[in-house]
């Protein structure tokens, strides 16, 4: 599953959205605004009702509200819901919701090449003395695994022209992963993969999973085609 923030952007079309899972509210809490899903993992619902950071829009306020989703039924459910940004932030003014001003969390340079630890340590801390890695080495691609089937492996590829990590799935065959509004692939310019314990949750018949986000552990920071290793603490 991916979380995605829209600090400003106007689309009419985004998705497909799905159910709301714990670790994502606490990720979403680091920022702030409205928090849109279909249903939930119960402790993520309860995490949400509590939440002093986020407001919820839950599938058209659960079905009985006014709309801003759609289900394409030219896909299947569950993968087949899309949402307006446009009438989610007019129910958020209906409602008189008040949202104070985002965090900065990263401050990333858009531009330029690393040339100092300095500049890496701008980026809060994601370098420590102690850690046993060199600072940071040439890395052009590399994979992730998400899940015992590999068609939802991904790996990103580096291209030096744009400056970006251009983004593909698939573990024999390679596809690109493309917006489906304007064909573009994803290709971000910065990437950070957080290395965590995660298990399912006991009892749970769905078997959905927890994850352990508080504590510490690796981190490594992908940008300009290289790999900086670091820690993460929450």
């Amino acid at each position: 599953r991916l979380m995605l923030l829209f600090p400003y952007q106007d689309l009419t079309r985004v998705g497909p959205i799905r159910s709301a899972r714990e670790y994502f509210v606490r990720w979403a809490e680091e920022y702030g605004g409205v928090y849109v899903h279909a249903g939930g993992a119960p402790s993520a619902l309860n995490e949400l009702q509590t939440s002093s950071m986020l407001y919820q829009l839950d599938e058209d306020d659960r079905l009985t509200g006014e709309h801003y989703s759609t289900r394409d039924l030219r896909y299947p459910e569950p993968h087949n819901l899309f949402v307006n940004l446009l009438l989610i932030r007019e129910r958020a003014k209906e409602k008189e919701w008040k949202f104070e001003a985002p965090r900065q969390s990263w401050c990333f340079r858009e531009e330029g090449s690393l040339s100092s630890l300095g500049q890496v340590g701008s980026l809060g801390k994601i370098r420590s003395p102690s850690d046993p890695y060199e600072p940071y080495e040439p890395f052009p691609s590399f994979s992730l695994s998400f899940s015992f089937d590999p068609q939802y492996d991904v790996t990103f590829q580096y291209d030096a022209d744009s400056k970006t990590y251009r983004r593909f799935y698939g573990k024999n065959r390679l596809l690109p992963h493309t917006d489906q509004e304007d064909g573009l692939q994803v290709a971000p310019k910065n990437l950070i993969v957080q290395v965590a314990r995660s298990r399912l949750i006991v009892g749970d018949t769905k078997e959905r999973i927890e994850i352990n986000d508080i504590g510490s552990g690796k981190a490594f920071l992908y940008r300009d085609g290289m790999k900086i290793a670091g820690t993460w603490k929450k």
